[in-house]
């Protein structure tokens, strides 16, 4: 991918139709730049007046999209140890970490009689407290040796820790550098190009995850569609995307951070998302909205000087310490940056 956005000649564009119902009737939602990396143009939301999902249109053209994504962005940075992640970003990680890994890791580490199904009350409240998009309780491992896809991988960080929990992991990564940094820091397998049909055997895998990524592909439907047939019946899909409908959408419009023009293809809500997920065979089981003070920090300090700090400085750590509190009840109340499904392929399934 290119080092920045190219200045000459303006990003080819398409117009498409819901991703979700076909429809062609929309009205316009917002209409913003391209805040993060510049990349020239205004470019627009629509909310389809038949089933209500929220898309860009018209978008970048499938064959421009590497201009979208510079060498410097973000997703596809974060390979640093965890010694030398910022102190706020180290602590939130660990917890998270250490509650994930009592459901996804060996049944000797959840300690307090009897594995998973006995998971300490503790790590059960973190869990719920931070929202976190984990299944439930032996559901993950239930029929034995498990697999797991993660699409999207970036740089592999998520796929080393199931790895470290008994896992066979696979990522898919479309970018080249991250999925290099991928292998040669965590040792996991990655397949270096977009996620499509045809990659891996049919219900093969127990697990399908992806981290911010929905929203970025052309197609979901179809995305999730090929994720229906990979999965084993009763495998699981987790998929955590920004919320179109958090109280950052609403306070910052067009600054908000999560909205991410023109990257984001699909901006999703509870409803939105489950249709996605319904309408391509799986069954979903719940939405959690994972405390996220990153994001509002972020859409903040576009509006207000106070936040205009780098996330990472003394000051910017401190400021997002601040909005957790506010962030966990936005989350609690469904309104906060991020959302997460968990959906299974219903056992008959084909």
């Amino acid at each position: 991918m290119s080092a920045e956005p190219e200045p000459d000649g303006p990003i080819e564009m398409e117009t498409v139709a819901c991703g979700l119902c076909g429809s062609t009737d929309s009205r316009v939602e917002l209409r913003a730049p391209d805040h993060l990396h510049h990349v020239p143009g205004l470019f627009t939301i629509v909310r389809c007046t038949r089933c209500g999902l929220a898309f860009q249109n018209p978008r970048p053209r499938f064959d421009q999209v590497g201009r979208l994504y510079p060498d410097a962005y973000g997703p596809h940075q974060d390979a640093r140890p965890p010694d030398d992640l910022p102190p706020l970003t180290r602590w939130g990680r660990t917890i998270e970490r250490a509650a994930a890994s009592r459901y996804y890791g060996p049944l000797s580490e959840a300690k307090g009689g009897g594995g998973r199904a006995g998971l300490p009350s503790l790590w059960v409240l973190a869990a719920r407290v931070l929202q976190l998009p984990v299944l439930p309780p032996n559901e993950a491992r239930a029929q034995g040796p498990s697999r797991v896809l993660d699409i999207g991988c970036s740089t592999g960080r998520f796929l080393a820790h199931m790895k470290s929990w008994g896992w066979d992991v696979q990522g898919v990564e479309p970018d080249s550098t991250a999925a290099g940094r991928a292998q040669a820091l965590f040792g996991v397998p990655v397949v270096n190009e977009a996620f499509g049909r045809g990659l891996f055997e049919p219900e093969s895998l127990a697990l399908v995850t992806m981290w911010n990524v929905l929203e970025h592909l052309p197609d979901p439907l179809d995305s999730l569609s090929e994720v229906t047939r990979l999965l084993r019946p009763g495998g699981w899909f987790v998929a955590q995307v920004p919320n179109l409908k958090s109280l950052e959408v609403r306070l910052a419009g067009d600054k908000a951070f999560q909205l991410d023009l023109p990257r984001h293809f699909y901006h999703l809500e509870a409803a939105t998302l489950s249709a996605l997920v319904t309408k391509a065979g799986l069954r979903p089981a719940r939405i959690v909205y994972p405390v996220e003070p990153f994001s509002l920090y972020m859409s903040l300090g576009r509006m207000l000087k106070a936040f205009r700090r780098p996330p990472s400085s003394r000051g910017g750590i401190w400021l997002q310490r601040l909005l957790w509190p506010l962030c966990a009840i936005l989350s609690w109340s469904g309104s906060g940056a991020q959302m997460a499904v968990l959906a299974t392929k219903p056992v008959g399934a084909e």
